[in-house]
């Protein structure tokens, strides 16, 4: 069975200490409305070498809000690479 959740969010993300200079660290915070709706923090980790385009990232999220009519807290976690593509 599948369902789907539809809706936006505000994101409001700031800097925060960051241990060296390729390693990037965002904390934030999210409101969520419409079939998701409640807020959520997280923090993100970045790395990249700008020289070869390369870059990946980790998010890790903490929902409290309603989802299906249902109250409660769960978590997300993302992730992604990146790589520069040339043109040909």
């Amino acid at each position: 069975m599948t369902h789907t959740a539809k809706g936006t969010f505000r994101i409001r993300m700031k800097p925060a200490e960051e241990p060296s200079p390729s390693l990037g660290r965002m904390t934030f915070d999210k409101t969520w409305e419409g079939g998701l709706d409640g807020e959520s923090l997280g923090e993100m980790l970045s790395v990249g070498d700008p020289s070869s385009g390369a870059a990946a990232y980790t998010v890790l999220e903490v929902f409290t809000g309603t989802l299906g009519g249902r109250r409660g807290r769960f978590a997300f976690h993302q992730y992604g690479t990146m790589r520069r593509v040339r043109p040909a």
